[in-house]
C-alpha cells in the first residue's frame, strides 16, 4: 500500500472522528491531522516512506532492528495504543489509534499482509 493511500485513509477517518466527536474547528483539523499521521506511522519502520524520509535516522535505525512490517504493525503496536487509549481517553490518542489501526488493515489488504502476532513468524493478509 503506498503512502498516499495511507494518508487519504487517514484523513477520511479523521473527518469522520472529528465529526462523531463533535469537535469545534480547531479540533476538528487537530484531529485528522493526528489521524493522518497516525496512518503513516507504522511505516515509520522503513526510511523511504512518507513518514520515514523525514526522520530517516529513526526510520533507518528501526528497520535495522526490527525489520519493515514487524513491531510497528503488530497488534502489540495496537494493545499499547488501547493501554493508553484507556489510560487517557485522550481525543488525540483515539485519533492516533484510529489511524494506526487503518494502515494494519489496508496492508493487510496486501499480498504480503502483516507480522500481526509479532515477534511470533508468519504474515496475516485479508485477501488469498
Amino acid at each position: 500500500m503506498t503512502g498516499t493511500v495511507h494518508l487519504g485513509a487517514g484523513i477520511v477517518l479523521g473527518i469522520a472522528y472529528a465529526q462523531y466527536s463533535n469537535a469545534d474547528t480547531l479540533g476538528s483539523i487537530s484531529i485528522v491531522a493526528v489521524t493522518a499521521l497516525g496512518a503513516l506511522l507504522p511505516d515509520i519502520d522503513h526510511e523511504n516512506s512518507k513518514l520515514g524520509r523525514r526522520v530517516w535516522l529513526i526510520s533507518w535505525s528501526l528497520r535495522r532492528l526490527l525489520g519493515h512490517r514487524g513491531l510497528t504493525h503488530s497488534a502489540l503496536a495496537l494493545v499499547a495504543l488501547v493501554a493508553l487509549v484507556a489510560r487517557t481517553n485522550s481525543t488525540y490518542v483515539i485519533a492516533l489509534l484510529v489511524g494506526v489501526a487503518s494502515h494494519i488493515l489496508l496492508d493487510m489488504l496486501t499480498r504480503r499482509g502483516v507480522r500481526l502476532l509479532y515477534p511470533l513468524p508468519g504474515f496475516w493478509r485479508l485477501i488469498p
